[in-house]
């Protein structure tokens, strides 16, 4: 028996909350009703509820009550990155044998576990050691399109990248996302958890690149595991519309991410570090030559 710590964390969705959590135990009650199975798996949730308002937390505790969800508060300001330390740091007390990352806006599909556990074991017989293993992730109204996953270097010097798609087999990449990430106990055991110094975005990225500098496969899963729109993208023309003390509100704050990039930068691409900069920069003072900058791929 394999002990699988699920890790949420959530702020203020309360339906995709309860859709993600429905779809992820529709799954593993698929699972474990599988006589082929490759392993036996038990499931508890650890869900961050970072300061909701909308009775996020009241509503899981009534429509599941016939499974184990331990709730942590937040008071708001943890995030995603602290969300996800919260529930992370709470179940490493329990010693389980895998973690399974999950943004709470994620449908899985009913076979994600076979699909995660089929990487699992293509990392053991290829690479002869356990790894970290990203389920890709579509759009709803575009199976084709692939909004999260795993990604590799095109060039590094110049911070290219590209996203793969699934392509029938699990393939090694250089950075993942945490959308649907599974990573075995002893992948924690080398490298800990999520970077302390990150607040919201980044970690994921950060998290798997780490792994790979020590030489932990990351790969992603054969075929696509979820749904998740990619739904919150920031347009800087309209951010170029507003006023200093707005950009700079809004680039200072966690879901600016300024200060995580940045980080992400000095972490993993040194060498990127003092242009970036030079961008936070010109954001915040020069917008419009931001823009035209970024248009001839001069930042």
């Amino acid at each position: 028996m394999k002990d699988i710590a699920v890790l949420i964390t959530c702020h203020n969705r309360k339906e995709k909350t309860l859709s993600c959590l429905k779809y992820l135990f529709i799954a593993y009650d698929h699972y474990t009703h599988k006589n082929t199975k490759s392993i036996d798996i038990s499931l508890k949730v650890y869900l961050t509820d970072d300061g909701c308002t909308d009775g996020t937390a009241d509503s899981v505790r009534i429509q599941f009550t016939d499974r184990e969800i331990h709730i942590l508060q937040g008071d708001g300001n943890l995030y995603w990155a602290g969300g996800m330390r919260l529930a992370w740091r709470k179940a490493l007390k329990g010693n389980y044998d895998f973690y399974l990352l999950l943004n709470d806006d994620t449908i899985v599909v009913e076979d994600v576990f076979e699909k995660l556990f089929e990487a699992h074991a293509y990392s053991i017989k290829t690479y002869e050691k356990d790894g970290i293993y990203s389920g890709c992730t579509s759009a709803g109204n575009n199976p084709q399109k692939i909004t999260y996953g795993g990604d590799v270097w095109v060039n590094q010097f110049f911070a290219t990248k590209k996203r793969l798609s699934p392509n029938g087999e699990p393939q090694l990449v250089d950075m993942a996302n945490a959308n649907i990430l599974l990573i075995s106990k002893s992948v924690i055991e080398r490298i800990g958890i999520f970077c302390d110094k990150y607040t919201h975005g980044m970690a994921d990225f950060d998290y798997t690149i780490q792994a790979r500098k020590k030489g932990i496969p990351v790969l992603i899963a054969s075929d696509t595991c979820g749904i998740c729109d990619k739904d919150h993208s920031f347009s800087y023309q309209e951010f170029a519309k507003l006023n200093y003390s707005k950009r700079k509100k809004y680039l200072n704050s966690p879901k600016g991410s300024a200060k995580n990039y940045l980080l992400f930068m000095k972490r993993n691409v040194i060498h990127r570090y003092p242009l970036v900069y030079f961008g936070y920069i010109s954001k915040l003072f020069f917008p419009k030559m931001y823009l035209w900058l970024s248009k001839k791929r001069y930042l």
